[in-house]
């Protein structure tokens, strides 16, 4: 995924009334007729333009999840429940996804499943927030997310944190090093991955013999990691760094593992390594627990294909998942009032969805979301493991 960078709140959400706003989760619920309840969940993400292919996915998701909620013919407080989808497509773009947000919350949705590049989730989650919608995404991985001090941000993927930890562990745990190397590539996402790789190989005994940052060091790096001998090296930071390493070390005689998380998890990664070796080069990134290895994720790609005619291709587990966790929290509480769902909806524990087990943390991070461990055979990525 792109990573989120800041940026100043476009004029929308300063000029937009704040009459919008108003019109929070407390009326979220429409009655159809004296019998139906019809409940609204929101799905917002670029269905159009050139990432229209993982909008559709992750909005097929949560449309069978809708599907699948209103198949249990739910009823609240004696009613039946009617649960519907209004999908928004934000473009992939900050200003677009703060207009489909602020459509979303006149609509009354009573929770949105989106958004799904970091940006576009970050900027709009202060106008969820002052409706009070519960925002969950799929997808974006920026570690902010859920640190805003906001009771409304969820997320079903693994963070850039959390991958980078999880790296650390299969270092330490699967790999034996116990004296590790560090390169960052001085960004955002690569501070914060090196940071956190660090402090978890601490944590689990290793030693870290040397951790530089930027793009200039790369000799030195490459140097002094021949000297110190780790027993593995990781690189926070993207593919156009991760490969001339790889050619630096291996050209050195350094041919120790080396890893890295999504930001190196691409095809491109050999040729940029210049034809060098790839053997023992790895990268995670987050995603759905392995189809091989689960049955209800294998069940959920054989019926999305079924019923849209096209395979799982990016987030749909994580979308769905998203979607069930809400409509079962409003059934649970037997109540549309969302000072009484939305406190089971924080609570969901063990959860065992399309994407694997959802767990919210009390800053609405799933504290068990994997990442899917990938190794390089003839110049393409194979799936080794998943990470937990």
């Amino acid at each position: 995924m792109t990573h989120f960078i800041r940026a100043i709140a476009s004029p929308l959400a300063i000029t937009i009334a704040a009459a919008s706003l108003a019109l929070c989760c407390a009326s979220a619920v429409r009655a159809a007729d004296d019998a139906v309840v019809r409940v609204l969940i929101g799905h917002a993400g670029p269905t159009s333009g050139g990432m229209s292919r993982m909008g559709l996915d992750s909005e097929n998701g949560a449309r069978l999840a809708i599907e699948d909620l209103n198949a249990q013919a739910p009823r609240i407080g004696g009613h039946p429940v009617r649960f519907e989808l209004q999908a928004e497509d934000d473009g992939g773009r900050v200003d677009p996804a703060q207009r489909a947000a602020y459509r979303l919350v006149q609509a009354h949705a009573v929770a949105v499943v989106g958004h799904l590049q970091s940006s576009a989730t970050m900027m709009t989650s202060p106008i969820y927030h002052d409706a009070g919608v519960p925002q969950l995404t799929p997808s974006a991985m920026f570690p902010g997310f859920t640190t805003q001090g906001f009771d409304t941000t969820y997320r079903l993927i693994a963070d850039d944190v959390r991958v980078a930890r999880l790296l650390a562990r299969h270092s330490a745990e699967r790999l034996h090093a116990r004296r590790v190397a560090i390169l960052d590539d001085g960004t955002r996402y690569g501070l914060g991955g090196g940071a956190a790789f660090q402090d978890e190989s601490v944590a689990l005994g290793a030693t870290v013999v040397r951790h530089d940052s930027g793009r200039a060091t790369l000799a030195d790096f490459v140097a002094a990691v021949r000297e110190s001998r780790p027993d593995a090296v990781f690189v926070a930071g993207m593919d156009e760094l991760a490969g001339p390493l790889v050619q630096r070390l291996r050209e050195a005689g350094v041919t120790v593992p080396v890893l890295g998380g999504d930001g190196i998890c691409t095809n491109d990664l050999p040729q940029l390594a210049g034809g060098s070796s790839m053997n023992d080069v790895f990268c995670a990134e987050s995603g759905a627990a392995d189809p091989a290895g689960r049955e209800a994720t294998r069940a959920f790609r054989a019926r999305f294909e079924a019923r849209f005619g096209t395979p799982v291709q990016f987030y749909a587990p994580q979308a769905y998942d998203a979607t069930m966790v809400v409509g079962r929290a409003i059934i649970a509480a037997d109540s549309v009032d969302p000072a009484v769902w939305r406190p089971v909806l924080a609570r969901t524990r063990g959860f065992e969805g399309a994407s694997g087990t959802v767990s919210f943390d009390a800053h609405g991070e799933n504290v068990d979301a994997p990442a899917a461990l990938y190794a390089w055979a003839d110049g393409h990525r194979v799936r080794v493991a998943t990470l937990r």
